[in-house]
């Protein structure tokens, strides 16, 4: 016996619903940590986010400029795992504000809450940088 088409609907909108309220836990990030790590998709981020993807062994964009308190999202697109590190040339600085990895196909969030320039690595790939400028 076949549902009935009110039941495949019904059906339909119960799953959309559970996915709209599945989304990951909110967090308050602290500056210069990440926020989350899940594998969202890019058209999930905020309206003040930046996106960044991990694409090919580099950092795209490579530079990027934001304004103190935006949300980067760093997308990785790549088959290999990545971390996201403050620092260049695979070394995280010595008081490094942020350092995580980022499975293929995760996300992982960063609020730059101070301005200057930030450099960001991967640690697994040092000719990964990435060079984010901070206004006020």
């Amino acid at each position: 016996m076949r549902p009935s088409p009110t039941w495949r609907s019904l059906s339909l909108v119960l799953s959309l619903t559970a996915l709209a309220c599945a989304g990951p836990a909110a967090t308050s990030p602290t500056p210069g940590t990440p926020a989350t790590s899940s594998p969202a998709a890019p058209s999930s981020a905020p309206a003040s986010a930046q996106i960044v993807e991990l694409s090919g062994l580099a950092f795209r964009p490579g530079t990027l400029q934001v304004k103190t308190g935006t949300q980067v999202q760093y997308v990785n697109k790549d088959s290999i795992g990545h971390t996201v590190t403050n620092g260049q040339n695979g070394v995280a600085d010595a008081q490094a504000a942020f350092d995580q990895p980022v499975a293929p196909g995760a996300t992982v969030s960063v609020t730059f809450d101070k301005p200057g320039t930030v450099h960001v690595t991967c640690k697994v790939h040092p000719t990964m940088n990435q060079t984010v400028e901070v206004a006020p």
